[in-house]
């Protein structure tokens, strides 16, 4: 039992066997690339002929961004907060709903001139709120109170007319909200007072 049979592979024999392998499939593969090299280049040829059509006919759609810081008013706001241990931040949600709301869609709509209306040209007026809200996006990043709005559109100075549109129409409608409240609770109160 001497010679080759009694030997057995060491690690450096497997070691060795495995690069030799590794390397004879490297030299395997690049004869193969070098023989259908021709297969090869008119594939990445017409792949850079159909990346540049699509790139020269597609539609180009522009993002306009706005963030909007929201404050609380009035009085005993920080001890409000301190006393319930709530935070200011707890209304976000509410905030963003009202935002994305048809009723300031629509304020917004009114207020939108004719020339940034280039999403809306030819669908229904009824459309336009629909419209509207699919193109646009309203979010708040966890524990802050900074609405960040974004809106797309075929035109940039159209999305950025938008996103001012829905910011004064938002600036309306909780203004108008507000003042409703306040007045009817006015009134209320000197019906009272005059009972």
């Amino acid at each position: 039992m001497s010679g080759a049979e009694n030997h057995s592979p060491g690690i450096q024999d497997y070691g060795q066997n495995t690069v030799a392998s590794s390397l004879h499939l490297m030299l395997r593969f690049l004869r193969t690339v070098r023989m259908r090299s021709g297969i090869l280049v008119a594939t990445l040829v017409i792949s850079c002929i159909a990346g540049a059509a699509y790139f020269i006919t597609a539609q180009r759609i522009y993002q306009s961004n706005a963030s909007l810081y929201i404050v609380r008013k009035g009085g005993n706001v920080t001890d409000e907060t301190q006393n319930s241990g709530g935070s200011p931040n707890n209304d976000m949600p509410t905030f963003i709903e009202l935002m994305s709301r048809d009723k300031v869609i629509e304020g917004a709509l009114k207020r939108l001139p004719k020339n940034a209306r280039v999403d809306l040209v030819g669908n229904a007026a009824g459309q336009w709120v629909k419209i509207i809200k699919d193109n646009l996006s309203v979010s708040s990043a966890f524990s802050t109170t900074v609405m960040d709005l974004s809106f797309r559109s075929k035109d940039p100075k159209a999305a950025a007319a938008v996103l001012r549109a829905m910011l004064a129409a938002y600036e309306d409608y909780l203004d108008a909200t507000h003042n409703g409240s306040s007045e009817e609770s006015i009134r209320k109160l000197k019906e009272q007072l005059a009972d």
